[in-house]
C-alpha cells in the first residue's frame, strides 16, 4: 500500500514538472496530453473568477505562479522569467551570472522543479477551497454512516462523469430508503475529481430532524420555475448577472449559456409529485448538456426516455443489523448495540431494510421495550408509528386510483419471494389488462417492487410496507385521509 502511495506521488510530481514546462514554453510537452492543464483545479477556479480565452489564463497563472515562487527562490523566479518570458538566451544568462552553461542548465531544470511544486501547492489549495465552498451547498445531513449504500456510489457517479448522454441521473425510491443520503454521498465522491466546474444543490422540501422529519409530504409544496432558476442563479451566476426580478426568461437564457458552455453537476431533492416534474423538466433540458442533473424522488421517472433511473434498494439483512448496532452506538444505547442476531432479527423483519425506520426503532429504545416497539409497529399503533407510515405512504396511497388500490391491497397475500402477473390476476379477480394498468402506477411509485429477468417478472413490497397494508391503509381508508397530528 505504501509503495502504491509513493509511485502516485512521483507520477503526480512528475506530471506537474510537465505543466510547469508547458506553462513557461507556452505548449504542450511529449508528457503531457493535450488539454491536461486545461482539466486542473487550479485551471477551473481561474476560470470562474476571470473567465477568458485559455492561453491568457494559464499566462495570468504561471505569473502568479512565479511570484510566489519569488517569495522563497528568487534567484529560481528570476532564472525562469529571463530564460523563458525575455527570450534570453542561454549563454548570455551565464555570463550575466558568471556560470558555466552546463551550471545553468542545471539551474534551470532545478527551478522548474521548484515551480511544479509551487503550481501543486496552489492546485491543492484550489482543489480544498473548491470543495469547501461546494459542500456548503449540500443540506447537512444529521448522521453520516452509508451503510449499505457505498457500493453504489461509484457506478453512479461513473454514468456522471462520462461527457455525453444520459444528462439526468434519477435516484428514485420509497420514502426513507436513503434517496438524499445515497445522492449526497455521489455528490462528494465527484467533488474529488475536476469533471465539473460546479455544483448546485437544490431541496424541493427542507429536511426536518427528528420526529419533525416524520411529518406527511405536502403535495402543496411544489418547485416552481421561479424558485429553481433563483436558487440556480443564486449559485451558479456570477453575483452581477443574479437579482433580474420579473424577467425569468432573461435568467433562463444566462443559465443556458453557461451550462451548456461549461459541465456542472446540479442535484435536486425531494421531487415528489408528477405535477411538479412534469413542470420543471422540459426547462432542465434546455439546460443540459454538458452539465449533468442528479435528482432524487419517490417517483420513478424510467418512463423518460433521457433520463438513467436508479431504484434504491432495501438494506440486505447483515447490513441493516450494522445500521442498527451503528446507530445504537451513536445514540449511546450499548445494550442494543451488543444485542445478538436473535434479538435483532424481528426488526428487520418488520420493518425490513427501510433506514428511516430502523433509526426509528433504536431511537425509540430510549423509551421503550424492543418488543413494544416492534408490537407497535405491526399492530400500526401510537402517534410515532402512525407519523412514520404518514410520512413514507401518505401522498402515494391519496395519488393512487382505486385500481391500483385494489391490487396494492392484494399484495400481503403474495408469496415472499413474489408473485407473477397470473398470480395477481387470481388474488385480485381483475383481468390482465387491469392488474397491468395497476402495476405500472404502483411500480412507478416505487410501492411494488419489479424483478426478475426478461422472461420472467415478479412483484414483492417491503416488510415495511405490508405492516402497513395490513394495519395503518384500513384506517385511512375509513377516514378518507391519514392523521398527521
Amino acid at each position: 500500500m505504501q509503495a502504491t502511495t509513493n509511485i502516485e506521488a512521483i507520477e503526480e510530481s512528475i506530471q506537474w514538472v510537465a505543466i510547469a514546462q508547458m506553462l513557461l514554453q507556452q505548449r504542450s510537452t511529449d508528457q503531457l496530453p493535450k488539454h491536461a492543464f486545461e482539466a486542473t483545479f487550479l485551471f477551473r477556479q481561474a476560470m470562474v473568477e476571470q473567465p477568458d480565452e485559455p492561453e491568457r489564463l494559464k499566462q495570468r497563472i504561471l505569473a502568479q505562479a512565479l511570484a510566489s515562487l519569488a517569495l522563497n527562490q528568487p534567484h529560481d523566479a528570476y532564472l525562469l522569467e529571463a530564460r523563458y518570458l525575455k527570450h534570453e538566451r542561454s549563454h548570455t544568462i551565464a555570463a550575466r551570472l558568471s556560470v558555466a552553461e552546463s551550471t545553468l542548465y542545471r539551474s534551470q531544470q532545478r527551478a522548474v522543479h521548484h515551480l511544479a511544486q509551487v503550481l501543486r501547492t496552489s492546485e491543492q489549495l484550489a482543489r480544498a477551497q473548491y470543495r469547501t465552498q461546494m459542500e456548503s451547498r449540500l443540506d447537512s445531513l444529521s448522521y453520516a454512516p452509508l451503510v449499505g449504500l457505498d457500493a453504489h456510489v461509484p457506478p453512479l457517479a461513473a454514468v456522471l462523469a462520462s461527457p455525453g448522454p444520459p444528462w439526468f441521473v434519477c435516484i428514485e425510491g420509497i420514502g426513507g430508503i436513503g434517496k438524499t443520503t445515497l445522492a449526497d454521498a455521489v455528490v462528494r465522491h465527484m467533488l474529488e475529481g475536476p469533471t465539473f466546474i460546479e455544483l448546485a444543490w437544490v431541496n424541493v422540501r427542507p429536511r426536518r430532524a427528528g420526529l419533525m422529519s416524520l411529518l406527511p409530504v405536502s403535495e402543496t409544496v411544489s418547485l416552481t420555475e421561479e424558485a429553481l432558476l433563483d436558487s440556480l442563479a443564486e449559485q451558479v451566476l456570477p453575483p452581477t448577472q443574479r437579482g433580474l426580478g420579473a424577467k425569468r426568461e432573461q435568467i433562463l437564457t444566462l443559465l443556458q449559456q453557461r451550462l451548456r458552455r461549461e459541465p456542472h453537476l446540479i442535484a435536486i431533492d425531494n421531487l415528489e409529485t408528477e405535477a411538479e416534474i412534469s413542470a420543471i423538466l422540459p426547462h432542465l433540458r434546455r439546460l443540459a448538456g454538458p452539465t449533468k442533473f442528479l435528482l432524487g424522488s419517490r417517483l420513478s421517472l424510467s418512463g423518460e426516455g433521457d433520463v438513467y433511473p436508479f431504484r434504491v434498494p432495501p438494506l440486505s439483512r447483515m447490513d441493516a443489523l450494522v445500521l442498527v448496532r451503528s446507530e445504537a452506538e451513536r445514540r449511546n444505547l450499548p445494550a442494543l448495540a451488543a444485542a445478538d442476531e436473535a434479538t435483532l432479527e424481528p426488526i428487520y423483519l418488520t420493518v425490513g431494510g427501510n433506514p428511516l425506520a430502523l433509526r426509528l426503532v433504536v431511537g425509540q429504545t430510549h423509551i421503550h421495550s424492543l418488543e413494544r416497539i416492534i408490537g407497535d409497529l405491526r399492530a400500526a399503533r401510537g402517534q410515532t408509528v402512525e407519523r412514520l407510515y404518514t410520512h413514507i405512504y401518505w401522498l402515494a396511497w391519496g395519488s393512487l386510483s382505486k385500481l391500483a388500490r385494489h391490487v396494492l391491497l392484494a399484495m400481503p397475500l403474495v408469496i415472499e419471494r413474489g408473485g407473477l402477473h397470473e398470480d395477481l390476476v387470481a388474488l385480485t379477480l381483475l383481468d390482465a389488462g387491469d392488474v397491468t394498468t395497476a402495476l405500472n402506477e404502483l411500480v412507478t411509485r416505487n410501492l411494488v417492487d419489479s424483478h426478475g429477468s426478461l422472461h420472467e417478472r415478479r412483484y414483492t413490497i417491503h416488510s415495511l410496507t405490508r405492516s402497513f397494508l395490513l394495519e395503518q391503509v384500513s384506517r385511512w381508508i375509513e377516514t378518507a385521509q391519514p392523521n398527521a397530528s
